[in-house]
């Protein structure tokens, strides 16, 4: 299960500002649909990237941030009871209190005390919306972990038309596969994606075998799949699928199928 902790508060490496992002105790990566490009439709963890801007306008990535400080959210006021407070009372140590022994045994609190512990919370720093990635990847800035984050999410969110048809497809004709056309703009994104990715030792090889099956190249994603040496993984098996019934566009499948 996703579990907020609360608030983390960290310092933006383009300004130095200090910021806040909400803060994961635990994250649970199911989703209702999980597609070979990435794309986890409606995830219940954050799929993002981490991409972010700051107050001064500038962009960043939290990898590239730094953690100051965890600012936890509020506990739930517990009810104090008679027993509590005789508990508390027979459990007290020298020179302490009721209400501090009930503190530090059971968490226990006035509403009044809680109330009066406020922690200033930064600015939020701000998540950055697909809609958002044309204009930011038209800044031609030159951060190069930033511009693979920012045109993989790009070219997920360029293949959300096509989800949709497939989806109709599916439905009428569940053993095949419609036709991929992708546009000059998600050619170009995806060639630029790929010679990105291929620049970084070790790269996400399954990803690469992708980019390259939706580019219409289903001889070099099959060259490059079979050099990888996991070939039990679920991506492997569903490649090899895909090529082999000559389809090109992204597709749904089960993680642990």
């Amino acid at each position: 299960m996703t579990r907020i902790a609360g608030h983390q508060v960290i310092k933006a490496p383009c300004c130095g500002e200090r910021l806040s992002t909400v803060a994961f105790s635990s994250l649970n990566f199911m989703a209702n649909e999980h597609w070979t490009d990435g794309r986890a439709v409606g995830s219940l963890s954050p799929t993002d990237g981490g991409l972010r801007r700051c107050t001064c306008g500038s962009y960043f990535l939290l990898s590239q941030s730094e953690s100051l400080e965890l600012i936890r959210k509020k506990e739930p006021v517990r009810e104090i009871t008679r027993s509590l407070q005789i508990e508390a009372w027979l459990r007290r140590k020298s020179g302490e209190t009721t209400t501090q022994a009930m503190e530090r045994l059971f968490g226990v609190r006035q509403v009044t005390a809680i109330e009066a512990i406020q922690i200033p919370i930064p600015p939020v720093a701000e998540r950055v919306s697909d809609s958002e990635l044309p204009e930011l990847l038209a800044t031609n800035f030159t951060d190069h972990e930033m511009l693979i984050v920012a045109r993989r999410r790009y070219w997920r969110c360029l293949n959300d038309g096509y989800r949709a048809v497939y989806r109709t497809h599916k439905d009428t004709s569940p053993e095949t596969y419609p036709a991929y056309e992708p546009s000059t703009v998600q050619i170009d994104n995806m060639l630029r994606l790929m010679l990105m990715l291929e620049e970084i030792p070790p790269s996400n090889f399954f990803e690469i075998v992708e980019l390259h099956r939706e580019l219409g190249e289903p001889e070099k994603a099959l060259k490059i799949l079979s050099a990888i040496k996991d070939q039990t993984n679920v991506f492997a098996r569903i490649s090899y699928e895909l090529i082999a019934a000559g389809s090109s566009g992204p597709a749904r499948y089960r993680p642990n199928a």
